[in-house]
């Protein structure tokens, strides 16, 4: 199975809701024209279809960008003379082998724990669970979306463990876990809903009327009205 659908799904998510990496919406990107084929000849590198129209030096500035995010170090040599070489046609080969490097699950783990302030353990909480979680998926190529969905609990090592959760349902992943819900423990679960909201889908909370409609004003302050 592939492992670029994690990486592009989980940090393309990232640079849609912080605006880490690319361009703007509003930003136009110039086609380069390609060169003319060789006649009997191999087609030039630069003739693979082009995904976004970048220039040579805007992939190779691309990937700069991308690479302490997702493999934790910055291009090397060869990946820098490729990438002025082929342009657009190396990002997907270079990334791709990026996605095999221990330092993707690395990059993976850190990015959850950034993401959702969990790492450690304190009181019996291990807050590390999200991030274990995060690793493991990088490591067998899982798709990103099992971070909220995943069944199963990973330690330190990439073992399965036993959840710690008391959720009465199966699957989601981080979610269930008591490192989020603690460290976000607050009156109604407000707190939890806006960071799983503004963290996997880019939006704040309360959601758009159409999403979600509202309860009748008189109705709410029953319910939460002071009982001593």
């Amino acid at each position: 199975m592939s492992r670029l659908p994690l990486l592009v799904l989980g940090f393309a998510a990232l640079a849609a809701c912080v605006g880490q990496a690319g361009k703007t919406p509003t930003e136009k990107v110039p086609v380069q024209p390609d060169p003319a084929p060789v006649p009997g000849g191999e087609q030039p590198k630069s003739m693979e279809p082009r995904v976004a129209g970048l220039t040579n030096l805007e992939a190779e500035h691309y990937l700069q960008r991308l690479a302490p995010m997702v493999v934790g170090r910055v291009m090397t040599s060869q990946e820098r003379t490729r990438v002025q070489a082929e342009g657009e046609a190396a990002v997907k080969p270079i990334v791709t082998g990026w996605t095999h490097e221990a330092g993707f699950a690395s990059a993976a783990r850190l990015f959850v724990e950034q993401t959702l302030n969990v790492s450690g353990s304190k009181d019996g909480v291990d807050y590390s669970l999200p991030g274990n979680l995060a690793a493991k998926l990088a490591i067998d190529g899982r798709p990103w979306r099992e971070l909220i969905t995943s069944e199963r609990c990973y330690g330190a090592n990439g073992a399965e463990i036993a959840c710690d959760g008391d959720s009465p349902f199966k699957g989601g992943g981080v979610l269930t876990t008591r490192a989020y819900l603690k460290s976000r423990a607050s009156r109604f679960n407000l707190t939890r809903a806006s960071t799983m909201l503004r963290t996997f889908a880019c939006r704040a909370y309360p959601i758009e009327v159409g999403l979600e409609q509202r309860a009748p004003k008189p109705q709410l302050m029953g319910m939460f009205a002071a009982s001593n």
